[in-house]
């Protein structure tokens, strides 16, 4: 009876594989443009702590069994961020900041684009007066995530910050807080939501 069953599962999921194949085949993918992350603090993170807030911005778009389903095209990010410097710069014309996104999905043909900015980073500790020896940790981190919805016809721009000034601890690292930000943002961003959302559409 056990072999039996197991024959069974192993067909199901042969047919449900070969569904998925043939489903994707026929499916237009969700084309998500973005950049790397732009920063414009004064203090440079870390490669690590940069890697990890990359990590974030992928996990939040990110799209299980994607290789097999062929729900999302993810564009090349290096000529994603080549052509937002150029529209920037204003080589596509004399455009709004703001927009810039828009035209990013406009050159690219992108159903969503995700542009991450890194604005503060800063950290530094100062010391008790006197006989007081007690360290104190003053620590800043925001993040902006802008982008485009197509599907919504929406420019949108959440921005977060977090800020850390008491006692020193590794908590209150701004590398522990930018981290918290950039989760923030992406998720008052709704990126997981519109790439879900839209994905079901297509």
């Amino acid at each position: 009876m056990k072999k039996y069953n197991l024959i069974f599962a192993l067909a199901m999921l042969l047919t449900l594989l070969t569904f998925s194949t043939a489903m994707a085949a026929e499916r237009v993918p969700l084309k998500i443009a973005r950049v790397p992350i732009q920063i414009e603090s004064v203090m440079q993170p870390s490669g690590e702590t940069l890697n990890q807030l990359e990590k974030e911005i992928d996990k939040a778009a990110h799209v299980p069994l994607n290789g097999t389903l062929k729900a999302v095209e993810y564009l090349d990010e290096n000529e994603c961020a080549a052509l937002y410097a150029d529209i920037l710069a204003g080589h596509y014309g004399k455009i709004l900041k703001k927009e810039a996104p828009l035209k990013l999905a406009e050159l690219t043909d992108a159903d969503l684009v995700i542009v991450p900015h890194l604005t503060g980073y800063e950290e530094y500790i100062t010391h008790g007066l006197f006989f007081s020896h007690r360290e104190k940790l003053h620590s800043f981190a925001a993040v902006k995530i802008e982008g485009y919805d197509k599907t919504a016809d929406e420019l949108f721009k959440k921005n977060v910050s977090r800020s850390y000034d008491d006692e020193y601890t590794a908590g209150g690292k701004v590398e522990k807080l930018a981290i918290d930000a950039m989760q923030s943002a992406l998720a008052e961003a709704k990126i997981h939501d519109r790439v879900w959302e839209t994905k079901l559409l297509h």
